[in-house]
């Protein structure tokens, strides 16, 4: 059943935040695509690690691992590593921390539970387990994260990361479905054309001559080991995709930008129009410069130093090759070939606060892993802009986003 809005009543909205806004819109000519990728930072991750006295000199070394010094640092992961003796912790100032604790539910100690980000559109925990040197590589990469990244660095719109629901026919099916979109998508969709003041003002470092619409895939399956974290990034990037009523159902996501998955279409929702959709969306002129007030998307955890590779004069294969081990690594590529290119809000928030309330004392508290200059901050959307016209953006952007939500997922 595909859902509804009343759209006298979407209309009239509008309408009173333009009338708000007074008219003013921040815009540019440049594909949304294309300007998330040069401009819109990724928001940083949170993984926190309770323990209990002291760490071992092993896992000492698991959280190291994870700080600006360590593995994540050097790999210009975006995540911030966090420390904290449970036996220290004030059941009045560390309440929330503590209740993050009781969370996990196990008396194991230590544990290692990974978070969105504080600014993120999605909420909670992903991931727990042991702090291990293993959950560290999954946490920071895998080799569908890497390939999305390489191929949209070499100029590719968006890589539709294609998980499988375990039906092997209606998985081929959808799968198929979703191929054969994104080839209708690229011979029928144009390119809006790029003015040329924006390019001036530096909205775009490459010659928009050069921009083009190339979409790929990748397909998954959920039990994969070597894309475990990452598909539970994807799969609790929305707070239904894994209700009851979407159990077993194919789901893609485009990621497009610094790997930023747009939304998730689900099972019956995996059609023409649903699709076509998303593609528009995606090569049309970015119509909000500050990513705080873009109503889309969530950003994953990568190891890449996108501001370097982003760069046009970068040999994308010579810096930033496949990583090694993939078993499925032959059909990323024919995917590639085939289509012809050459070539829970609480949870975070604590985290962060309690984290810098106990820098002081605490003596496993480690640096962050990403420099906290990246992170766009909340406070500021509108850098200077009234606080009318960000309330009207949020209420549209709120209306968007439930009006996208109950579209694209069909049952």
């Amino acid at each position: 059943m595909r859902g509804h809005v009343n759209h006298s009543v979407f209309r009239s909205l509008v309408a009173v935040v333009l009338a708000i806004s007074g008219g003013v819109a921040c815009a540019c000519s440049v594909p949304v695509f294309r300007y998330a990728l040069e401009k819109w930072k990724s928001d940083t991750y949170q993984v926190v690690v309770f323990y209990d006295g002291q760490l071992t000199d092993e896992q000492q070394a698991v959280v190291d691992s994870l700080s600006v010094d360590g593995k994540a640092g050097k790999q210009s992961a975006n995540v911030q590593v966090h420390a904290f003796d449970v036996e220290k912790l004030d059941p009045q100032e560390d309440a929330e921390l503590i209740e993050l604790w009781k969370a996990e539910e196990t008396d194991e100690l230590p544990r290692m539970a990974l978070y969105y980000p504080p600014n993120s559109l999605a909420h909670g925990r992903i991931w727990s387990g042991l702090p291990t040197k293993d959950a560290v590589e999954s946490l920071l990469d895998s080799p569908a994260r890497r390939e999305a990244a390489r191929r949209i660095l070499k100029g590719e719109t968006a890589v539709w990361v294609f998980i499988e629901g375990g039906d092997k026919k209606q998985d081929d099916e959808k799968f198929q479905i979703l191929e054969k979109n994104l080839r209708k998508a690229e011979q029928t969709l144009k390119l809006p054309e790029v003015d040329a003041k924006d390019v001036a003002d530096g909205l775009v470092t490459i010659d928009p001559t050069e921009l083009k619409i190339k979409f790929s895939t990748v397909r998954l399956s959920r039990d994969d080991p070597k894309e475990a974290t990452f598909i539970q990034m994807l799969l609790h990037s929305e707070p239904d995709l894994l209700d009851a009523e979407f159990d077993g159902q194919p789901i893609t996501f485009p990621l497009f930008g610094r790997c930023r998955s747009l939304y998730a279409l689900v099972g019956n929702g995996i059609v023409e129009g649903t699709l076509l959709e998303a593609c528009t969306f995606l090569i049309g002129p970015c119509t909000c410069e500050v990513k705080a007030q873009n109503e889309h998307g969530v950003d994953m955890l990568t190891s890449v130093d996108w501001d370097s590779l982003v760069e046009p004069a970068v040999e994308i294969d010579k810096e930033l090759p496949p990583l090694a081990g993939l078993g499925a690594f032959a059909s990323l590529t024919r995917d590639e070939e085939s289509s012809g290119d050459p070539e829970m809000k609480g949870d975070h928030d604590t985290v962060a606060a309690s984290a810098e309330a106990h820098g002081a004392h605490d003596g496993g508290h480690s640096e962050p892993a990403a420099a906290s200059s990246s992170v766009p901050s909340v406070g500021i959307l509108g850098m200077g802009v009234s606080v009318a016209i960000v309330l009207g953006i949020g209420i549209i952007g709120v209306i968007c986003a439930s009006f996208f939500l109950l579209r694209r997922k069909e049952t």
